[in-house]
Protein backbone atom coordinates (compact mmCIF):
# COMPACT_ATOMS: atom_id res chain seq x y z
CA UNK A 1 0.00 0.00 0.00
CA UNK A 2 1.71 3.43 -1.21
CA UNK A 3 0.24 6.32 -0.86
CA UNK A 4 0.57 9.42 -2.37
CA UNK A 5 2.21 11.80 -0.75
CA UNK A 6 5.62 14.60 -0.78
CA UNK A 7 7.71 15.05 1.74
CA UNK A 8 9.71 18.29 2.10
CA UNK A 9 13.31 16.84 3.34
CA UNK A 10 16.06 16.21 1.48
CA UNK A 11 17.55 12.74 1.17
CA UNK A 12 20.33 13.70 3.96
CA UNK A 13 17.62 14.45 6.42
CA UNK A 14 15.76 11.63 6.07
CA UNK A 15 18.59 9.05 6.83
CA UNK A 16 19.47 11.59 9.89
CA UNK A 17 15.61 11.27 11.01
CA UNK A 18 14.42 9.25 13.88
CA UNK A 19 12.68 6.18 12.58
CA UNK A 20 9.54 7.66 14.57
CA UNK A 21 9.87 11.11 13.21
CA UNK A 22 9.99 9.80 9.85
CA UNK A 23 6.87 8.09 10.52
CA UNK A 24 4.97 10.85 11.70
CA UNK A 25 5.34 12.79 8.53
CA UNK A 26 4.99 10.40 6.86
CA UNK A 27 1.51 9.82 8.24
CA UNK A 28 0.93 13.32 8.12
CA UNK A 29 1.64 14.23 4.69
CA UNK A 30 -0.07 11.00 3.82
CA UNK A 31 -3.28 11.69 6.01
CA UNK A 32 -4.30 8.31 5.81
CA UNK A 33 -3.44 5.07 8.24
CA UNK A 34 -1.04 2.45 7.47
CA UNK A 35 -0.82 -0.71 8.91
CA UNK A 36 2.79 -1.06 10.98
CA UNK A 37 3.87 -3.06 8.36
CA UNK A 38 3.05 -0.72 5.45
CA UNK A 39 4.76 2.45 7.37
CA UNK A 40 7.87 0.63 7.86
CA UNK A 41 8.24 -0.57 4.34
CA UNK A 42 7.44 3.16 3.24
CA UNK A 43 10.28 4.25 5.74
CA UNK A 44 12.58 1.87 3.85
CA UNK A 45 11.74 2.86 0.64
CA UNK A 46 12.45 6.35 2.09
CA UNK A 47 15.31 5.42 3.63
CA UNK A 48 17.09 3.71 1.17
CA UNK A 49 16.63 0.74 2.97
CA UNK A 50 15.60 -2.79 1.23
CA UNK A 51 15.62 -6.11 3.32
CA UNK A 52 14.03 -9.06 2.18
CA UNK A 53 11.60 -10.83 4.60
CA UNK A 54 13.25 -14.25 4.56
CA UNK A 55 16.56 -13.07 5.76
Amino acid sequence: MSAEYVLKFDAEKIREMPMVDLAFEVLKAANTPFYYRDLMMEIAKLRGIFARADQ
